[in-house]
């Protein structure tokens, strides 16, 4: 059963989608990934990275700088 009801969701979730719809912003709000060509779904996954890489990096820095504002202020104490 519940088989049947993924294959039946799929193909309408993909009819109801205007063709301009961008690959980042699925049409249906539960429509899965696997519905994207295959280089479509590879662009995402490398857009999403790039995303969370960034994210990272900015928390790295944002760290960095406190421990040195934290350094500054215990040097001038001592």
């Amino acid at each position: 059963m519940r088989q049947q009801n993924g294959r039946a969701e799929g193909p309408s979730q993909r009819r109801d989608c205007p063709k301009e719809a961008s690959p980042m912003r699925p049409c249906a709000p539960g429509a899965n990934w696997t519905h994207a060509l295959p280089v479509e779904s590879m662009v995402i996954m490398m857009l999403s990275l790039q995303q969370q890489q960034q994210q990272q990096q900015q928390q790295q820095k944002q760290q960095q700088q406190q421990q040195q504002q934290k350094q500054q202020l215990f040097s001038r104490k001592h």
